[in-house]
């Protein structure tokens, strides 16, 4: 069905035969009629000159000189308006005596049809009626009063433009009448006899019966009163002078139409109509509704009697509609005010080639950040840190201010910029993005809310809060998220927003420092989402819920729970929460659990989710970390290697130089360099990493540990013992302090500390300290886990300096039956407790089994492996087979020297002690 940008009430087939559907006027050939008015019909068209097609309104032939005079008077109002929001003409002409305007013809829908596929759904409705708002104050800037705005001039196109449609009836008012209350005006008495008559020749209405439709055509009396009297002002219906605000009592009775389902006036006939909307009696509005109060409070100041009691002008009743969104803090990402809609034709103009203009009703960006962060924020954050008395507080609080400052900067920017786009077009693209840009708004919000409470374990995790909220650019991967999830039924789009709340409440609790308070919210959001039965919301709280069980350590329920979110993401199509929990997911069972294969499994359910979804750089980044984190788990180095610097760089060009992912990104690539014995790169990048975390945290945060702690585990590996234990200690001062001294993160640096003690001989300190991490981490991880082995290799490792060789041997083969069984026999961990067995065997005497064992850490070290280990258990294997195979003995030395060479242990204490041994045992002769 066709639907006709003007509006019904004149019958089809009053045009001449010459003009009928195959005929040609000039260069266009008429296709068919899609609408018809009082004055003319408007048929499709096509331009040949232009290879495109058009609409063309056409005058009847029947219609006075005065009709004509108006026609012609449309198209000059519609050519002062080059805005998107407003129609405009291509070209207006007469051809053998036929007056014609051409236009653009735009598929789509007037604003009643489209929002009557909607009902309830204000969100989605208000926007689109803001943008044809923004028209309609550009032509007010103009100089234009529409005096006819309804649903059915306002189009809804297919391609998501939206427009205010029929200016047939516009009049010249005096320039920048939306911003000045009493700017020129045009009434009856002093419209000249042309303008009288123009104005009497309404488009939509040749005769006038005692049985007027209200809604749907235009009403005369006594040669001065216009419009449509559902929508007309007081002023209008009094025939009285009529201005910019009369075409804002319009738009509000327009919107309140298609969010209530009804008119706000009562009256079943005219002259009922005329009495309700002079006298100012309002409906109150239906039960049950939506609509918010704010909202509705906003459109009854547009609908006062008094046109000096309205708002001053169409853009600052915009702007308050447009704060509603913002102070209810309710952003639904759904599907688009268009699109996917099975649209008819509308016959509507277009503004060809122009720039975007900037949106008429955009809120200013700081305005709708005011009292989530601003100066006064800022102040009330400065005194609540300082009266925790913290000696670091003013400095945490500079720290922390400066990431919201470039936080709400960013947002701003990025608001400004979607919101003058979409003054320019409408795009599910757009429309998403904005939704998002409202969650990120939230999130400030919810993190600012909970570090006012500050307190002595909030202050110390502030900063880092700030900086790991969720980047604003990642909101414009979400524009590329298709409309394919269900909407929620509108009884449950209040509750959809309240639980979304809720977890971003529960987000804020975990970066300042309150996990046990985020993971509260998270349950509650799960059990509220469970019981509402909206499938996207309930995946969205069963990703965040695990996801902080997660670091929590609650590996268990985390893993249930994003499973669950991961493959039910799949049947809602949430594909943003099927990536992200499959990501985490595989981030827990395949790093946090080692079962690396499955691991590497739930990676390529994220990995299809990522691709229905869209580019999305920063998702991309952090799956590309993870699946790096667990090949290096895997010893598969090389292979990680290249998804670590992939992740970095997509980092770097999406977040800013000093963001903690980018620090991450740089500590994980030293990681894996480190495993492949490229230690100059590996220290570089950890020192990047370092120095970002300290200019952007301070010197005593946790992740500055992790810094240290990465540092010293190369310098320990370059033999450079001294510096590796004096890094280890600082990481270890700094994880007790944050975390205190029973807490698991405290375990990896005392088995660091306690490798590197062993290494300068300090036995006992170094026992302590590994006896310690392997209790922390049996009571927090059970005895079977991963880390566990690395305390018990650690310990045997001493138990065989210290000739204890019983201890060692059974803490080594502990070890070696929990890595076997979690990361299979060819690890390259393994290597560690069997080079040492093998040693412990040929002490005691049995070379067969020392031979044994070391042949497998050879073999083991030899494909994945740094030179200094494989030479290290290369040396023992010569020692072993000497009395048996000296020429072999000799050969394993040589290649261990050779393999040193160009390494840091080139002239180390390793290499002395092979080259010592090369010459105490000389070829044989």
């Amino acid at each position: 069905m066709q639907h006709p940008a003007v509006t019904s009430g004149y019958e089809a087939g009053v045009l001449p035969p010459a003009l009928a559907p195959g005929a040609r006027l000039g260069r266009y050939l008429l296709l068919e009629e899609v609408g018809t008015g009082g004055m003319g019909v408007v048929m499709a068209a096509y331009d040949h000159e232009l290879d495109r097609k058009i609409a063309l309104k056409l005058l009847r032939p029947d219609v006075s000189r005065s009709g004509e005079a108006r026609m012609r008077r449309e198209a000059q109002s519609l050519a002062q308006l080059q805005h998107p929001a407003v129609v405009t003409v291509f070209e207006v002409g007469k051809h053998q005596g036929q007056l014609y305007i051409a236009m653009e013809y735009i598929e789509g829908q007037t604003l009643d049809k489209w929002a009557a596929q909607h009902p309830g759904q204000w969100r989605k409705i208000l926007p689109v009626a803001l943008r044809a708002g923004r028209g309609l104050a550009a032509a007010h800037a103009a100089g234009l009063v529409h005096r006819d705005v309804k649903p059915s001039n306002i189009l809804v196109g297919k391609d998501g433009r939206v427009c205010v449609a029929d200016f047939g009836i516009a009049t010249a008012t005096g320039r920048n009448t939306d911003s000045k209350r009493s700017g020129p005006r045009l009434s009856a008495a002093d419209a000249d006899p042309e303008d009288t008559a123009e104005i009497s020749a309404s488009e939509s209405l040749a005769v006038v019966s005692s049985s007027v439709q209200l809604d749907g055509m235009h009403f005369t009396e006594a040669g001065a009163v216009v419009g449509t009297p559902a929508y007309m002002a007081p002023e209008q219906h009094r025939g009285e002078a009529v201005d910019a605000r009369s075409d804002q009592f319009a738009f509000c009775v327009a919107l309140y139409r298609v969010l209530y389902g009804g008119s706000p006036f009562e009256g079943d006939d005219l002259d009922g109509l005329r009495r309700s909307v002079i006298e100012g009696r309002i409906k109150p509005p239906p039960r049950g509704t939506r609509v918010p109060v704010a909202l509705r409070r906003v459109l009854l100041r547009g609908l006062e009697s008094d046109p000096a009691r309205r708002w001053p002008s169409m853009t600052a009743l915009l702007d308050a509609l447009e704060h509603t969104l913002g102070r209810r803090r309710r952003w639904v990402v759904a599907t688009s005010a268009v699109g996917a809609l099975g649209l008819a034709g509308i016959v509507a103009a277009v503004v060809a080639d122009s720039e975007p203009a900037p949106a008429v009703g955009c809120l200013a960006a700081d305005e709708r950040l005011a009292g989530v962060w601003d100066a006064e924020r800022a102040a009330q954050l400065r005194d609540a840190f300082m009266a925790t008395e913290l000696p670091f507080a003013m400095d945490t609080w500079a720290r922390t201010r400066d990431r919201l400052d470039r936080h709400a900067q960013a947002w701003s920017d990025r608001y400004q910029a979607i919101c003058t786009a979409m003054g320019a077009r409408s795009s599910l693209a757009l429309d998403l993005e904005m939704a998002c840009l409202g969650r990120r708004r939230e999130e400030l919000a919810a993190l600012v809310e909970l570090l006012l409470a500050a307190d002595p374990a909030t202050v110390p995790k502030a900063t880092q809060a700030a900086a790991e909220l969720e980047p604003v650019g990642s909101c414009r991967a979400v524009g590329q998220e298709a409309a394919a999830m269900s909407e929620p039924d509108p009884a449950q789009v209040e509750e959809v927003d309240e639980i979304r709340l809720m977890l971003a409440r529960a987000e804020a609790a975990y970066k300042a420092g309150a996990l046990a308070v985020g993971i509260d919210h998270a349950e509650r959001a799960r059990a509220r989402a469970q019981a509402l039965g909206y499938g996207p919301v309930e995946v969205e709280a069963l990703y965040r819920l695990g996801s902080l069980q997660a670091l929590a350590g609650r590996l268990d329920e985390a893993q249930e729970n994003l499973g669950e979110a991961a493959l039910r993401a799949v049947e809602v199509r949430h594909d943003r929460v099927a990536a992200q929990a499959a990501t985490m997911q595989a981030f827990v069972v395949g790093y946090q659990q080692e079962r690396h294969e499955d691991g590497l499994v739930w990676l390529r359910h994220a990995t299809a989710a990522l691709e229905r979804l869209g580019p999305d750089p920063l998702l991309e980044a952090e799956l590309r970390s993870t699946r790096a984190a667990i090949l290096n788990g895997q010893g598969r180095y090389k292979e990680a290697l290249p998804e670590f610097r992939a992740a970095l760089a997509q980092r770097e060009q999406e977040l800013d130089a000093g963001h903690p992912l980018v620090a991450s990104s740089y500590n994980n690539l030293g990681s894996v360099l480190t495993q492949l014995g490229r230690y100059d790169e590996a220290l570089e990048a950890m020192d990047r990493a370092l120095n970002i975390w300290r200019d952007s945290y301070g010197p005593q945060h946790p992740v500055v540990a992790t810094a240290l702690n990465g540092m010293g585990a190369v310098l320990e590996r370059v033999g450079r013992y001294d510096d590796a234990r004096a890094r280890f200690e600082a990481a270890l001062a700094l994880r007790e302090a944050i975390f205190g001294p029973d807490h698991v993160n405290v375990a990896i640096t005392l088995d660091n500390l306690g490798s590197v003690l062993t290494r300068l001989g300090r036995y006992d300190e170094a026992r302590a300290a590994s006896q310690r991490a392997l209790e922390l981490r049996e009571r927090s991880l059970g005895p079977r886990h991963p880390h566990c082995a690395s305390s018990l290799v650690n310990l045997g490792l001493v138990a065989e300096r210290q000739g204890r060789l019983d201890e060692a041997i059974r803490d080594h083969r502990r070890a070696i039956e929990i890595w076997e069984e979690a990361l299979g026999p060819d690890h390259p961990y393994l290597g560690f407790p069997l080079t040492s067995l093998g040693r412990i065997e040929a002490q005691r005497g049995d070379p067969d089994a020392a031979v044994a064992l070391l042949e497998r850490a050879l073999q083991i070290r030899q494909t994945v492996g740094e030179p200094h280990e494989q030479a290290e258990t290369e040396l023992a294997l010569a020692q072993v087979l000497w009395p048996r195979d000296p020429a072999r003995a000799r050969q394993l030395a040589q290649r261990a020297v050779i393999g040193l060479e160009g390494t840091p242990h080139a002239s180390g204490e390793l290499h002395r002690d092979i080259e010592a041994w090369l010459r105490a045992h000389p070829q044989p002769t």
